[in-house]
């Protein structure tokens, strides 16, 4: 799916705890939010900085994702190659999913980003402008 050269955010909440899903207390959705933050930090460090990154000691989650944050500085504004797929619910909304979305560029290297056969049929569908549910459609990415 081509973006043609727009940007796209991913961000991350701070956890709280709010989000919580069936059967969940507030401190048992804070851990699921704060993991899932700090394995999408890990994988960001680990595509640039490799296994340094376990030399990033924190006390704390607010610490980390400090020391994540200046760990990371040096590479903004590099290329990356990112799989995007069409929102889950909408399947008409560019998305990056929250597993191995993002890989360093590599020029001349294909993308080892993988995408699962739906995927790929729900690329094809916004494509194509095909749509997936009622409304308004965006303009094919």
């Amino acid at each position: 799916m081509d973006t043609g050269g727009r940007s796209i955010h991913k961000r991350l909440f701070v956890p709280t705890g709010s989000f919580q899903l069936e059967g969940e207390t507030i401190q048992q959705a804070y851990d699921r939010e704060r993991d899932r933050n700090l394995a999408q930090v890990v994988k960001l460090l680990r595509e640039f900085i490799g296994e340094a990154v376990g030399e990033l000691q924190a006390e704390d989650y607010k610490s980390f994702m400090s020391k994540a944050i200046v760990a990371l500085a040096p590479y903004k504004g590099q290329k990356v190659n990112l799989k995007v797929v069409p929102d889950n619910k909408e399947k008409r909304y560019p998305d990056l999913p929250y597993r191995d979305y993002v890989e360093k560029h590599v020029p001349g290297t294909p993308s080892k980003l993988w995408l699962s056969k739906k995927e790929l049929e729900d690329i094809e569908k916004m494509s194509s402008g095909t749509p997936a549910n009622s409304g308004s459609e965006l303009p094919p990415v």
